[in-house]
C-alpha cells in the first residue's frame, strides 16, 4: 500500500500491540494492557478509498469485518483513503475519535 498511517489519537490507556502493512492495507491495534490478553483492543484499518469490501457505499458504515456486533466506525480520510476502526467491547465515541484523528503522508 502507498501511503501511510501517520498518526493516530487514542484514549491514553490503549498502547500499541501491533502495526503491520500488506500491499492492500495497514493495521494497528492498540490495547489496554498492551499485549491484547484482555481483549480490550481497538484496530484501525488503512484501506485504499472505495474498498466495497469493508464500508458500504450507501451507508458509510463498516460491513462486517469481525463478528456482526463489532462496534466499527469508518471515515473516507481523502481520495485515496478511508480508515475503519472497530472494537470487540469500546465505545463508540472512542472508535469515532480515532477515526477522526487518522492522519496519512
Amino acid at each position: 500500500m502507498q501511503g501511510a498511517i501517520r498518526s493516530l489519537r487514542a484514549p491514553q490507556e490503549l498502547t500499541l500491540n501491533s502495526w503491520t502493512r500488506t500491499s492492500d492495507d495497514e493495521s494497528v491495534v492498540l490495547c489496554r494492557d498492551g499485549r491484547g490478553v484482555d481483549g480490550q483492543c481497538v484496530t484501525a484499518t488503512l484501506l485504499p478509498a472505495g474498498s466495497p469490501q469493508r464500508v458500504d457505499s450507501a451507508t458509510s458504515r463498516p460491513t462486517a469485518a469481525g463478528p456482526p456486533d463489532t462496534p466499527a466506525v469508518a471515515r473516507r480520510i481523502d481520495d485515496r483513503f478511508q480508515v475503519v476502526v472497530e472494537a470487540q467491547s469500546a465505545d463508540e465515541n472512542v472508535l469515532e475519535a480515532i477515526a477522526a484523528s487518522a492522519v496519512v503522508n
